[in-house]
């Protein structure tokens, strides 16, 4: 049977692919376990299992969907940050030629 796998970068962020792909062996797990030991041996702990990854697949969603706003709001004030700069030149430039 393989067992899990975690890795670092699980620490930063978790996608919903990666929640796919633990699901895919979680299944390989379950279907060796039931090949070993019965159906039984897996019908309790299953239901709740899937249920983990379900939520775990709305948290990565969510996830995705945050980090997603985050980055456009960062470029956002990237671009605020580069016209101020811009306006404040240009002013300066006004200014000396008043001067």
């Amino acid at each position: 049977m393989e067992s899990s796998y975690y890795s670092k970068e699980m620490e930063d962020y978790v996608s919903v692919v990666d929640v796919y792909d633990s699901a895919a062996l979680i299944g390989k797990d379950f279907e060796y376990l039931i090949e070993q030991y019965g159906v039984e041996a897996v019908t309790d702990l299953m239901p709740k299992v899937i249920r983990v990854l379900e939520q775990l697949e709305f948290l990565a969603a969510k996830n995705e969907k945050e980090n997603d706003e985050l980055m456009q709001l960062e470029l956002t004030i990237k671009r605020l940050n580069c016209e101020k700069e811009e306006r404040n030149k240009e002013r300066q430039k006004y200014e000396q030629v008043r001067v």
